[in-house]
């Protein structure tokens, strides 16, 4: 489940390749989920908010975008995954 006191530790989940794909999107809704063990955050983009708006009935979370983009930066998570060399992606 994803909550207030989480988030962080949430986006500092997030793969490279999704950050990628944040940053480069024209979509206005990110929707965050995690899986029961806490290891990996599933993301999607998109721009209904209402095909999305139950998504923490399963303990997700819907936000805009530009929130996790900033606080992405906030975290500097954005600079640090982007300029590590990844294999496999």
């Amino acid at each position: 489940m994803i909550t207030r006191n989480n988030f962080d530790d949430v986006l500092r989940l997030i793969s490279v390749k999704d950050i990628s794909r944040l940053k480069n999107t024209d979509k206005e809704y990110c929707v965050l989920n995690i899986d029961g063990y806490g290891q990996v955050v599933t993301m999607q983009l998109s721009n209904d908010y209402n095909k999305h708006k139950n998504v923490s009935n399963n303990g997700g979370c819907i936000l805009e975008t530009t929130d996790v983009l900033n606080n992405l930066n906030r975290l500097n998570i954005v600079d640090d995954l982007l300029h590590t060399t990844v294999r496999g992606y």
